[in-house]
């Protein structure tokens, strides 16, 4: 998952924001920044957050600018309007340092699943086995896994871990489920 506007205001949303997006989905954003009154550029990969009273008087011609602002007065409708905006409008109350940490922590969390996902693909690309995608998917999924073929006989599972299941134990200690276990699995909806 990338984080989109649409992603921050719904993560936002607790704060009852009024959302005007113009690009949402296909504009992908990788942090935000505090604007500066006098700003002239702007990157259409970052979230630029303020007071209202610090949003640039006019915006620059533009293909996608990402804006979250709250405070006290009214934004423009050249601002609602603008055919490149993608703008998040939250309570004047809002305290935007608060805002500024919980993106932030958005950000880490899309960049540790990014990580762990170039980790997994970079396994397959590297041709390390079965056995090792499913030990660096347990280091993200952080729960035991294992791959069963066609006759329901395991092919491989996480090593090194304590998991208390009766049906974990089954495939671990035989290498496959009895056919007890099959049927029961193919009777559950």
């Amino acid at each position: 998952m990338n984080i989109t506007p649409l992603a921050i205001a719904e993560a936002l949303s607790y704060h009852n924001p009024e959302v005007h997006l113009s690009s949402g989905e296909d504009v992908y954003i990788k942090g935000a920044v505090f604007i500066r009154k006098n700003q002239l550029s702007f990157e259409n990969d970052i979230l630029y957050m303020g007071e209202l009273s610090d949003l640039p008087d006019s915006l620059p011609p533009c293909d996608c600018i990402n804006i979250l602002c709250a405070g006290k007065g009214k934004i423009t409708e050249e601002y609602k309007n603008h055919p490149g905006i993608n703008l998040i409008i939250l309570d004047q109350s809002t305290d935007l340092k608060q805002v500024f940490n919980e993106l932030q922590n958005l950000f880490t969390k899309q960049s540790t699943i990014n990580w762990y996902a170039a980790k997994l693909l970079n396994t397959l690309v590297n041709g390390k086995g079965i056995d090792y995608i499913l030990d660096t998917a347990n280091e993200f999924f952080k729960c035991p896994m294992y791959v069963l073929d066609n006759s329901f006989k395991m092919l491989a599972y996480t090593k090194n871990i304590e998991f208390d299941n009766p049906l974990w134990n089954e495939i671990i200690t035989e290498g496959y489920f009895s056919n007890e276990t099959v049927l029961t699995f193919k009777r559950t909806p």
